[in-house]
């Protein structure tokens, strides 16, 4: 699909930054931008977000070379963010709210989630997505959608980031290594621990040393 390569390559990204945007493999996206397999409107909507451009240019609806400058497709502003501490990808950590640094973002990000903040990954549960030591730009809210990857407080203190599922059976946090199990909160768990929503991971920095 040429839409994909060409906002791809536009944005300075390589494959492998969009197929960990989806949650894929670089091979898999890679098939996708080939035009091998058709990519769903779900996953269209997530590259446009990662992008920040509209989502009818993914689709190819609107030409991309003549609508750069209005969609903002090349960045060159950044602003920065306060790092607060680290967040273990585990069940026995807690976030430690003190600011160690910051680090630099698109300023389009900042300003569409305002209040965003970065903390570093200690710990191999949501391998290979996030590794240990990449640094994940947080979105503060306690509304995220089941399927997305958030921090989540554990009994006021403890907290985690795992990818959510949210149904009648409670909240379900979810590795993405397979040497960790998916733990289910019932209802009554999440109001008694308590169990809360804290952020939503909008975006992944790897380290790549």
């Amino acid at each position: 699909m040429e839409s994909l390569r060409q906002v791809r390559t536009m944005k300075k990204k390589t494959q492998q930054d969009a197929a960990d945007a989806l949650g894929i493999s670089r091979p898999m996206y890679a098939a996708y931008e080939q035009g091998r397999f058709k990519m769903s409107d779900d996953k269209l909507a997530t590259l446009a977000e990662f992008y920040d451009v509209p989502l009818d240019i993914m689709t190819g609806k609107i030409d991309i070379k003549r609508t750069i400058k209005e969609a903002e497709v090349i960045e060159s502003t950044t602003v920065k963010i306060p790092m607060v501490g680290h967040i273990r990808a585990g069940y026995d950590a807690y976030a430690e709210q003190n600011i160690e640094g910051y680090m630099e973002i698109e300023e389009s990000l900042a300003k569409r989630f305002p209040g965003c903040f970065v903390l570093n990954v200690y710990g191999n549960s949501m391998e290979p997505e996030i590794h240990n030591g990449d640094k994940v730009v947080v979105q503060p809210t306690t509304n995220v959608n089941s399927g997305d990857v958030a921090i989540v407080s554990l009994s006021g203190d403890e907290a985690t980031i795992k990818r959510v599922r949210i149904d009648e059976n409670g909240i379900t946090i979810i590795p993405t290594n397979s040497k960790y199990k998916s733990i289910t909160y019932t209802p009554e768990e999440v109001e008694g621990l308590p169990v809360t929503i804290c952020g939503r991971v909008i975006q992944v920095r790897h380290n790549y040393y």
